[in-house]
């Protein structure tokens, strides 16, 4: 219960931290012309009583609220008083006692009139009324002794949940305890929960957080639908070729045999949660830094995949190109390049007409008409080592001294904890 003592206050607070300061007063409007114009400052802030009322639970106050400044003798200022006093009671008081307090609830309708020496001489000014509510005081707060009422005794309350699947009823000033709920996944009771709370799920494989393809809530049922996870590359099936054109039946344009879709898509999603074969460390295909992760060789047991650094290196002979591939550094991936084995580079060859090389393709675009080293040596020949010749769509072998026209790109193995590598 706010009483009208506590609304002049509320008022009186807007005043005193009001930019312009109005002074503020409080009496019956009869008692306005007391306040002399040369003895007081303005502009002036003045409350009025003017009506109340008392509904089922709401008492109201209704109040006139004057703001008023001083004319000059030759009313030049008339219509910046007009202005401003408009001004401080329809926009700041009115969006004061709106949003600045929380004491007491007004009805959001405001009327205003205008004064040209009311009541004051060289004054003007508004007037706006403003009806304050307030909740009623209950009966234990009336100031009556010896007087006991009779207890008031309401009709059970009704309690049931959105879709009405839970219903219970409940004695007036009863207490109702809410069962908890119960978690069943695939028809299994795995568990409760409170009511009436939030439900936290968090999906986890081994690779860390799964970012689930869907989640449907339908009624108290939860369908989530979880990405394919990729599986272990351990005795699977090569990669295809990539060759779509056949010669004849039963060659490999015909049969495609192998891994994936095709030669750069997946079967399965990768942990990024998309069958690209060949992504960024970052699971797109920017390429930012250069490196180009090769999903095909990701391991789920080991939990490595292989990147590649796409740059050539300058031309060299395969002990420099050993020494510094083991030297390379990318972005925050300092440590653990190499030069790549025959086969890791055979991996990324792809057998196509429609490609010039056979490393010539997105994302590595290599058009490079000599030699990429790998780390293997020939067996029968130890002066020799493995290389990939692209141009010609096949391996070879070149003496370990020489340097014209071979290059090496580095690769790497990643560790791979969710969607990140490290």
């Amino acid at each position: 219960m706010i009483s009208y003592n506590e609304i002049l206050l509320i008022l009186e607070r807007f005043a005193n931290n009001h930019k312009f300061n109005p002074r503020f007063y409080a009496e019956f409007a009869e008692q306005l012309p007391n306040l002399a114009t040369e003895d007081i400052e303005f502009p002036v802030l003045f409350c009025n009583p003017v009506a109340g009322d008392t509904l089922e639970n709401v008492d109201v106050t209704e109040v006139e609220i004057y703001c008023l400044d001083r004319l000059r003798k030759d009313r030049k200022n008339t219509n910046d008083v007009v202005s401003d006093t408009k001004q401080i009671l329809s926009q700041d008081l009115t969006r004061w006692l709106e949003e600045g307090q929380q004491d007491i609830e007004i009805e959001r309708t405001y009327p205003c009139q205008p004064y040209n020496n009311y009541l004051l001489d060289y004054t003007a000014g508004w007037s706006m009324r403003v009806r304050f509510q307030n909740e009623r005081i209950s009966i234990c707060e009336v100031p009556v002794d010896d007087v006991t009422p009779e207890p008031v005794v309401c009709d059970p309350a009704n309690v049931s949940n959105s879709d009405a699947s839970y219903t219970a009823s409940v004695a007036s000033g009863g207490t109702l305890s809410l069962p908890d709920i119960d978690i069943n996944v695939n028809g299994s009771d795995e568990g409760d929960i409170p009511s009436v709370t939030d439900v936290n799920v968090t999906l986890t494989n081994n690779n860390g957080t799964v970012t689930p393809d869907a989640v449907n809530v339908t009624g108290s049922t939860v369908a989530i639908t979880l990405p394919d996870s990729a599986p272990s590359p351990v005795g699977a099936t090569l990669v295809k070729t990539g060759q779509t054109i056949s010669y004849r039946t039963g060659d490999d344009g015909d049969l495609e045999k192998g891994r994936a879709v095709d030669f750069s898509t997946l079967n399965v999603n990768n942990p990024f949660g998309n069958t690209n074969r060949f992504t960024d460390e970052l699971g797109g295909q920017t390429y930012t830094n250069d490196i180009v992760i090769d999903w095909s060789t990701y391991d789920t047991v080991a939990g490595t995949v292989l990147g590649y650094y796409r740059v050539l290196s300058a031309t060299q002979d395969w002990n420099d190109a050993v020494d510094n591939a083991l030297l390379t550094s990318v972005g925050s991936y300092t440590s653990g390049w190499y030069l790549p084995n025959i086969y890791q580079l055979e991996n990324i060859a792809q057998l196509t007409s429609v490609i010039t090389r056979s490393t010539n393709y997105a994302p590595f675009n290599i058009s490079y008409t000599g030699f990429l080293w790998s780390s293997t040596t020939k067996p029968n020949n130890t002066s020799s080592a493995m290389v990939l010749y692209p141009f010609q769509f096949q391996t070879s072998d070149s003496p370990k001294t020489t340097s014209s026209g071979r290059l090496y790109i580095p690769v790497r193995e990643f560790t791979v904890t969710g969607t990140t590598l490290t």
